[in-house]
Order: C-alpha cells, then sequence, then structure tokens
C-alpha cells in the first residue's frame, strides 16, 4: 500500500483514479485545485503525487516547484498529468525534473503501471538511505574513539615537551611545537564536528515521526 495524492479540478478525473488506486488498496488522498494540494503534501507523509498540469489560479507547475523547494517533500516521486498531445508540457516538465507523464486519457493498467514504478524507486531509494545510515552509525561507533584519542595525545605529548625543558627553547623549535599542537587540535575539532553530526543522525532516527520526514528530503 502506498499513499498517494491527486490533484485535479475535474472532479472525474479525481473520482476514477480514487477508485482505481484505492481498488489496489492504496491510500488515497485528493485535492481539488492546486492550493490545496500543496497544503495537504505539507501536512502528511507521502508516497507519490499526481498532479494536473492545467489548473486555475495555481497550476501543477506552481505546485512542482512548490515541493522540490521545500526541503521536507521535494523527494516525493512527483508525476505530472497532462492532455494528449501537449508536448510542450512535457519538455518543460523534463526539464524542471518531474519524475514521469501520464497522458489524458489513461487506462487502468497505464495508471498502475506509472503508480508501481514510481513506488518502487521510492522504496528503493528510501532502502540506500537507510542501509547508508546504518554504515554511517557503524563507522562512527567503531572509529571515533581512536580517532578522538590520537589528536589528543598529541596535543598533550607536545604540550608536556614544553613545559620539561628546562634551557632555553631555540624559536625554530617552539615553532615546531606549535605548529603540531595547533594541527592536532584543529583535527580534534573537526571529529567532534563530526560527532556532532553524527549525535544528530541519531537523534533523528530515534524519533519515527522525523525519520519519515528525513526520507521525504
Amino acid at each position: 500500500m502506498a499513499r498517494i495524492i491527486v490533484i485535479d479540478d475535474d472532479p472525474d478525473i479525481l473520482e476514477t483514479v480514487s477508485r482505481v488506486l484505492h481498488a489496489e488498496y492504496h491510500d488515497v488522498t485528493v485535492a481539488v485545485n492546486g492550493a490545496q494540494g500543496i497544503q495537504l503534501i505539507k501536512s502528511r507523509p507521502l508516497d507519490l503525487i499526481l498532479c494536473d498540469i492545467s489548473m486555475p489560479s495555481v497550476d501543477g507547475y506552481t505546485v512542482f516547484q512548490a515541493i522540490k523547494n521545500d526541503v521536507k517533500t521535494n523527494a516525493i516521486p512527483f508525476v505530472f498529468v497532462t492532455a494528449r498531445g501537449a508536448r510542450s508540457d512535457q519538455r518543460k516538465g523534463m526539464e524542471m525534473g518531474v519524475d514521469d507523464y501520464l497522458i489524458k486519457p489513461f487506462s487502468a493498467k497505464e495508471l498502475l503501471a506509472c503508480v508501481r514504478t514510481q513506488i518502487v524507486k521510492h522504496h528503493l531509494m528510501t532502502d540506500r538511505y537507510e542501509t547508508t545510515l546504518r554504515m554511517v552509525r557503524k563507522n562512527i561507533i567503531y572509529a571515533l574513539p581512536h580517532e578522538l584519542r590520537t589528536p589528543l595525545s598529541q596535543i598533550i605529548g607536545y604540550a608536556g615537551l614544553l613545559e620539561m625543558e628546562t634551557d632555553p627553547l631555540l624559536a625554530a623549535t617552539v615553532k615546531d611545537y606549535g605548529k603540531r599542537i595547533t594541527k592536532a587540535s584543529e583535527r580534534l575539532e573537526h571529529l567532534i564536528e563530526n560527532y556532532l553530526v553524527y549525535a544528530q543522525i541519531e537523534i533523528v532516527a530515534s524519533s519515527a515521526d522525523e525519520l519519515e520526514k528525513l526520507r521525504n528530503h
């Protein structure tokens, strides 16, 4: 089952598409215009957007731009619905980055094939994201303690050499120790910043709602 929104100002299209998708056990939301569609998309998690192009006031292009400009929704597959022969619509949509087209009038078979393709692609992208997240977690958990210890040991070591030195140090030696301490400190700072990013990932991943939002980025 997929969560799909259908945006069209034609009630017959909304009824027909909803009936076909419901028969395949999809969770379908409908919007009668572009403005309502944008509002609904931003208010709930979705797996696919089917949107008419030619609508008054807020057309399909405007809906597409609004969704793609929002990091919370820009990864949701977006399919334009357009009249047969409107090649200019297809060219413009391709340039904008739309995922696919449904040409009116379309059959139930064509509709379901389009939906199936986009849902499979969306799930593959989600699985790839989750695999990457697990790898990042594993790498950081195992590598971070050692990586933090190395520059910290260098800082402590060179600082200790400066403290133990009884004879006046040559300027070149002081400068060399200072450079090494600075370099180790910068490396430690970089590792800490990476750890903070990892901590944010952990916080997000621990929340089902936040994880769903991240999947839709």
